[in-house]
């Protein structure tokens, strides 16, 4: 390189300083209003306890969840309770009623 290309050639910009790191919230105590909504139980217990007596269909167990007390932070709870009932493992299909297995 000649001194008139060096003198034209764009100078390294700087490195960005490094973000400081933020520690993560404990589990369990995140923002007020996020998560669970400080439901006692976890959507699963509760769905097991409602149909301890008796298999329910998805709406029917959607209100008895609901009755029970617990506090859905979807916007469409029967979306959030039908990906409970066919994932979890500890709850059976009984065509179209869902139970403990």
């Amino acid at each position: 390189m000649n001194k008139k290309t060096a003198a034209k050639a764009p100078k390294k910009a700087a490195p960005a300083p490094a973000a400081k790191a933020v520690k993560p919230a404990a589990k369990g105590k995140g923002a007020p209003g996020k998560g669970r909504r400080g439901n006692p139980d976890s959507l699963k217990a509760i769905v097991l306890q409602v149909t301890k007596s008796k298999p329910l269909n998805r709406h029917d167990l959607l209100v008895a969840v609901q009755k029970a007390g617990y506090k859905f932070v979807a916007k469409d709870p029967l979306n959030s309770l039908s990906t409970l009932l066919y994932t979890a493992k500890e709850i059976k299909n009984y065509g179209g009623k869902f139970g403990p297995k």
